[in-house]
Formats: C-alpha cells, sequence, structure tokens
C-alpha cells in the first residue's frame, strides 16, 4: 500500500469521528443518549438505536472509497515533471523522458525502445510533415520491374507505367498528358508547314492543302509549283552519286554545275547556250568568273558556234586575265582572236594601237617592254614591240 493512500485513509477516519456527534442530555449522573445525527457523507437515522451509513464517493460527492476505485487509486503512479515536448515511454525498470521536439525526427520503435530519429537516406521530412525525395535519387536500379517497351509518366500524385513499344505509333501529349497513338499518314509535304498532328494522334492541316500534283520522280529535285503543291520536272536533277547539278542540262549532268547541256566531267562548271553568254560573271569587285585547274584541263574554257565563247569586260579593272605556271594562259582552237574589236576578220586582229614616232616617244608617252604601238608616218602601219 502505497504511503498516500495510507494518508488519505487516515483522514477519512477522522473526518468520520467529526460527522457522528451524539447528542448527550442531561438525566442523571452518566446521562443518556437521546438521538443520533450525522453530517454529509455520514447519514443517521436518528432515535437511540440509529443506522449509521456513509455514501459513496464520486465525482462531486465526498464518501467512501470502493475497492475499484481503491485499486485504481492504489495503481496510479507518481510521474515527475516533464520537459515541454517530452513524452513518458516505459523503461526497463521504470519510465523515462524521451525527448520528442527535435527538429524534423520520426518517433519509431526498434523492436525494443521507442526512439526518436533524424530521417536520412533518399528523402526527407519537413516540421510539417511533408516529405521529398531528393534530386537524383531515383536510379533505373528502382525501376527494375518496369515492362520491356514501357516508360513511367507523371499522373496524379503518382507515376503510371505507359507502353510506347506499339509498332507505328509515336508518343504525342494532348495538353494534359503523354499519350502513344497510331502515327497519322501524311499524303504530302506541305510548303508552309501547315501540318498538324493533334493530341489524339489525327492529322490536319493549316492554310494551303498539304499534297503533291503528283509521284515525284527519282533524281528531280522538286519544288513549289504556282498552286503550292510539290512538282518537279526533268529541268532540275540531282544526280547524288556523284554529287552533280543539272538546269536544262538534257539528260544526266556530266558537270558539278550543268546549265543548258550535260556539260563534261573535266569542267566543274558548263554553261551552253544558243543566244547570249554560256557563263556570265558580274561583281562590283573581285572576279566575275574565276577559272583554277590545278590538272591538264581549262581554268576556263570558253566555245560559241556564232557569239562570244568568253566575254570579259571591266570599267575599271581587267576585262580578261589568264596566268598559268606552266602551260599555256590563253589557247584558241578555231576561230578569229580579236583585240579592240568585236568582229576580228582574221586569226588575230589588233584594232586601236597608239601611233608613235619610234620606240624612245612610246617609253616617254608611258609604255613599257613588251608594249605594243603602230609606227607613224608608215603605209601599211608596222606595229612595233617596245623594248
Amino acid at each position: 500500500m502505497s504511503i498516500e493512500l495510507i494518508r488519505e485513509i487516515n483522514k477519512l477516519e477522522k473526518r468520520i469521528d467529526e460527522l457522528v456527534k451524539p447528542e448527550i442530555v442531561p438525566g442523571g449522573s452518566t446521562g443518556t443518549v437521546v438521538s443520533v445525527t450525522g453530517t454529509a457523507p455520514i447519514a443517521s437515522s436518528g432515535g437511540i438505536n440509529p443506522d449509521i451509513s456513509i455514501t459513496q464517493s464520486g465525482a462531486a460527492a465526498d464518501g467512501y472509497l470502493s475497492s475499484v476505485d481503491w485499486n485504481t487509486f492504489n495503481n496510479k503512479i507518481g510521474l515527475p515533471a516533464y520537459a515541454r515536448g517530452s513524452i513518458a515511454v516505459g523503461g526497463a525498470a521504470a519510465w523515462v523522458a524521451l525527448v520528442a521536439k527535435t527538429d524534423k525526427q520520426i518517433l519509431i520503435g526498434d523492436g525494443t525502445d521507442l526512439k526518436s530519429v533524424a530521417v536520412t537516406g533518399d528523402v526527407t521530412i519537413s516540421n510539417t510533415g511533408v516529405t521529398a525525395i531528393g534530386a537524383t535519387k531515383v536510379t533505373k536500379a528502382m525501376m527494375a520491374n518496369l515492362t520491356t517497351g514501357s516508360m513511367y509518366i507523371g499522373a496524379v500524385n503518382r507515376p503510371v507505367e505507359l507502353n510506347v513499344k506499339t509498332a507505328g505509333a509515336i508518343l504525342i501529349g494532348n495538353g494534359t498528358t503523354a499519350i502513344s497513338t497510331t502515327t497519322p499518314t501524311f499524303t504530302g509535304v506541305h510548303a508552309h508547314g501547315g501540318n498538324r498532328i493533334s493530341g489524339v494522334g489525327a492529322a490536319t492541316t493549316a492554310g494551303d492543302a498539304a499534297t503533291t500534283s503528283g509521284a515525284l520522280t527519282s533524281t528531280r529535285i522538286p519544288y513549289a509549283n504556282a498552286s503550292g503543291q510539290l512538282a518537279d520536272n526533268a529541268n532540275f536533277i540531282w544526280d547524288n552519286a556523284n554529287q552533280r547539278v543539272g538546269i536544262s542540262p538534257g539528260g544526266a549532268p556530266l558537270s558539278k554545275l550543268s546549265v543548258g547541256g550535260v556539260g563534261s566531267a573535266t569542267y566543274t562548271i558548263y554553261g551552253a547556250a544558243t543566244t547570249g553568254q554560256g557563263v556570265h560573271g558580274d561583281t562590283t569587285t573581285g572576279y566575275g568568273v574565276y577559272g583554277l585547274s590545278s590538272g591538264a584541263g581549262h581554268g576556263v574554257f570558253g566555245a560559241s558556234s556564232s557569239g562570244y565563247g568568253t566575254l570579259g569586260f571591266s570599267t575599271t579593272g581587267t576585262g580578261g586575265y589568264f596566268t598559268t605556271t606552266s602551260g599555256y594562259a590563253l589557247t584558241t582552237g578555231n576561230g578569229n582572236v580579236g583585240f579592240g574589236t568585236a568582229t576580228p576578220g582574221s586569226k588575230l586582229a589588233v584594232v586601236g594601237l597608239t601611233d608613235y614616232a619610234n620606240n624612245a616617244a612610246a617609253v616617254t608617252a608611258g609604255l613599257s617592254a613588251g608594249d605594243f604601238y603602230t609606227e607613224t608616218g608608215t603605209n601599211p602601219k608596222r606595229v612595233c614591240v617596245v623594248y
């Protein structure tokens, strides 16, 4: 029996003695009891031989302590005052105070005791109970059970498995999630980028119709026709095997760029025209036409049946310049060569040479060794070379 319980019993006995007050009426030398009364919780029936009773104590009334209440009271455990944030936990021999207020720690059992521990590893927890997975903590090993041909995709509060291995299907977003759906079939390529794929995999077009004017032919370069459709013809050719382009070549191009004819494999650029110039170059600086041959071919080759095989013109620079480290800087096959005339009447025609009386006069005028001039007063004119 605890000391506190014994103290309570002694107090109760003393209280009973105070409450039972027999009324003594003088009647002789010894006196006689004529009535007995009681004060709550003691009750008396009165008279000389009264029935004395006491009520059972309750939440709001004094009285006697029942055996059940006594056992409950006797089993009460006196606990020390615990600090804020601590709890009482049963120990090996007595209750102990467990500090449970450490920031971001959880209470967990280890099979023997209850402990307060910090959360470590891939997951963290806040002091409001919010958990988070650390960056780069999810690895392929954690997805070992993912089905072949499937992938994880985010859903409401959780990832779900999405099958992406269906033959002929594409993965596409629909504004809410991603889905795997059958690939749409296109009838052509739209020149303005009008093809679209909806979130359910249906193909639509915006703007002009995405189609072709007919089946495209191998080796021909497609272009957009007047209707905005793809078309091709024999005037625009690409030889992918030899890396050659032909514009109106009349056959498979033989030069890297063949214009107006098939050309020749010995020409990098070949231009042919029935009128005008086969190749025309125009520039404000640099070279209008520049040809370089590192072998036995021609840097620039011109041929014409009636016009100019090669025509050079310059307002301030050089109309035509030819040089070589070996071989010939300039050669001609059939035809006449004219300097200062567009209609040479002989194999070589030079028109416009200045007359000078002699070599000294030509040098004084600014001519250099190797320059040509005509001598004054001779008939026919004599062509001289400055020395």
